[in-house]
């Protein structure tokens, strides 16, 4: 889990609407739960991700697009409100929510950590290899991410029964808890408060 450091904050956090102007600006970016579970999946991540273009990711423009500064801001503020998740054990109640409107929504933050994960797979797969609790709970981020793919990582089957996933997204919650719990800290060789891309 990366370290991330503290923001110099001009303002209180301001929860996800600044995220949203900001998204609405720009028709390619991830939607919200779905950029929730990329942020997640980030700051979970190894270190080394910060040398990817992570954030042009995130706001669907080409690697090596000057990020705006309102842009940047708003996804700092993201960072911030997501920091303070995992420190105060509130991102458990945030998934549950999302999980009672829709299970589209939890589906679509699963599909943004895993886009998180597949920017530094291999050192993801060292963490799996090394932890059995990493693995198992990563296998099931997947699976809740895209069941028809990744069914078979947590089943005997090739698909899932509507049973099997209702329980995977009511599980969902405590198996970030879990990798909150399990991912040592890393201190990130790029600065997370500079918001670089390549």
């Amino acid at each position: 889990m990366i370290k991330i450091p503290p923001h110099k904050k001009t303002a209180p956090a301001t929860q996800y609407q600044e995220v949203v102007v900001h998204l609405q600006q720009l028709p390619n970016a991830m939607g919200v739960s779905m950029l929730h579970g990329f942020l997640t999946g980030i700051a979970l991540g190894p270190a080394s991700v910060l040398s990817k273009p992570w954030l042009a990711d995130a706001l669907g423009l080409p690697p090596d697009t000057d990020i705006p500064d309102a842009a940047k801001r708003a996804v700092e503020s993201a960072i911030d409100e997501l920091t303070d998740q995992f420190q105060n054990g509130q991102l458990h109640h945030v998934l549950r929510n999302w999980n009672g409107q829709s299970v589209y929504t939890l589906q679509q933050w699963g599909q943004g950590f895993v886009k998180a994960y597949q920017l530094a797979t291999q050192d993801w797969d060292a963490r799996c290899q090394q932890d059995l609790g990493i693995r198992d709970a990563v296998n099931q981020l997947k699976a809740l991410s895209d069941p028809n793919t990744y069914a078979n990582l947590i089943s005997n089957s090739e698909q899932l029964t509507h049973d099997q996933l209702y329980a995977l997204h009511k599980r969902t919650p405590s198996l970030i808890d879990k990798l909150v719990a399990a991912i040592p800290m890393e201190e990130p060789e790029e600065d997370l408060n500079a918001l670089k891309t390549p």
